[in-house]
């Protein structure tokens, strides 16, 4: 069940991830912002370092959740 959690989670967490790849990507002005003509959005650079941030945490707790199932899995194995 915590390999499916943690699987589960990771993807959010790669979505995320991508988000901030594309944000920090874009043609920023002087005053750190993008204005997105089409949607009516102003993005600034700190949003992409909050998402990647935001991955980054996510991923971990992925990462946490994985593991702690591979030590799960060999306790039972081991008995």
């Amino acid at each position: 069940m915590m390999r499916l959690g943690g699987t589960l989670l990771a993807i959010p967490g790669i979505l995320m991830l991508g988000l901030a790849i594309h944000r920090s990507r874009l043609p920023y002005n002087e005053e750190g912002r993008y204005l997105d003509v089409a949607e009516g959005v102003v993005y600034r650079t700190e949003a992409a370092l909050a998402y990647g941030l935001i991955a980054l945490l996510i991923l971990l707790g992925s990462a946490a959740l994985l593991v702690l199932a591979s030590i799960r899995e060999r306790k039972r194995l081991s008995r």
